[in-house]
């Protein structure tokens, strides 16, 4: 990867956009990992709250939905972010395979996880 400086003698139709793709799109995938950080930090929080409070939490369980809900998101906006970095390499392709193997597998979690969250909010509606 190449990254052209602007100087003084360089006009904007010589910047080359393609040179740099590799590293706006990483810019773009790293902003979106840190989404995925910041929501698994909050849902960390929330689970952990449930827990102390014991299963009459509704209200925590219902936040524990959404957080699960937007994390589901952001997994899968890792997924396309992912998906459009170019692949200059082996490395970068390979890269790009655990990332999506990652996303997939968390995002079958979460799945899970707002499954039971489901079952949870059925059984304390019936009983």
């Amino acid at each position: 990867m190449t990254i052209t400086k602007l100087g003084q003698n360089t006009s904007i139709s010589e910047f080359n956009v393609y040179e740099n793709m590799e590293a706006i799109a990483t810019f773009a995938l790293a902003g979106v990992v840190l989404q995925f950080v910041e929501a698994a930090g909050k849902y960390t929080t929330k689970a952990y709250d449930i827990v102390k409070s014991g299963r009459n939490a509704l209200k925590d369980l219902k936040e524990l939905q959404a957080a699960s809900l937007g994390l589901r998101e952001v997994l899968k906006e890792l997924q396309q972010a992912q998906k459009q970095i170019p692949t200059g390499n082996t490395s970068t392709a390979e890269s790009e395979a655990r990332i999506s193997t990652l996303a997939s597998s968390c995002i079958q979690v979460i799945n899970e996880l707002i499954e039971k969250l489901d079952e949870i909010k059925i059984h304390d509606n019936s009983g």
